[in-house]
């Protein structure tokens, strides 16, 4: 049976074809693994949600989904993480997507430069700006906050629609982690919800270590607001 009967919609066929173009990555690099199956629903298997998430994190920062798979899977088969192997889990994740932001301007050449941690985090900080206006606008907020974007819940929703996009990464860590809104917001969940987004130790770990580090705090607060910034 083949797997296009399955695929109903537009977005199931892209979200396949995201599975699809990870096939070729890896097949290049003599790793034959299967992500979904091809005689089987998809749908219903434990990775889609992971290329579905893939879909969502594309399509809300506006990322061309060749340059993203080749510079994440670049990185894991070279000599820098050359004993890492990339699963779905990680595809749209902010360790993935800080791999893209490092490799999307340089030369191919320089690929297997360090990149400086700093300016990852900057550029972490700018994209999830971006993030945060974009969907404050597309909420109708006219002047939103910070607080209004942690805090949104879409309608037939129960729990605020940023809870996916800092799970995702497609918001930094860096932000979620030093805002007070979302702590606000994050104290307000079900003990369930916070087990099923948030690593709550790992953001902690984050705070904690930004914390003593002047020029990222400084930075937070001139791209959202001094008080919001903790």
């Amino acid at each position: 049976m083949k797997v296009s009967k399955f695929l109903k919609t537009k977005r199931d066929k892209e979200i396949y074809n995201l599975c699809e173009k990870c096939k070729k990555i890896l097949r290049a690099k003599k790793d034959y693994r299967t992500f979904l199956p091809t005689t089987k629903d998809p749908t219903l298997h434990k990775n889609w949600k992971f290329f579905s998430d893939l879909y969502d994190l594309l399509n809300e920062l506006d990322i061309d989904a060749d340059a993203y798979l080749e510079a994440v899977f670049h990185r894991t088969y070279d000599e820098q993480i050359s004993d890492r192997k990339i699963y779905p889990s990680m595809l749209a994740t902010e360790w993935a997507l800080l791999k893209y932001i490092s490799l999307s301007e340089k030369k191919k050449e320089a690929i297997v430069k360090t990149p400086n941690k700093f300016e990852l985090k900057l550029e972490a900080i700018a994209m999830s700006k971006k993030t945060v206006d974009k969907k404050l606008k597309d909420w109708g907020y006219k002047n939103g906050t910070l607080r209004d974007f942690f805090t949104h819940i879409d309608e037939g929703e129960i729990f605020p629609h940023s809870l996916y996009l800092v799970n995702s990464g497609v918001v930094s860590k860096v932000v979620a982690s030093c805002s007070k809104s979302f702590w606000e917001m994050l104290n307000k969940q079900d003990d369930d919800v916070k087990e099923e987004f948030i690593d709550i130790n790992e953001l902690s770990r984050i705070r904690l270590a930004i914390a003593s580090d002047e020029k990222l705090i400084s930075a937070l607060k001139e791209t959202f607001s001094q008080e919001e910034i903790i």
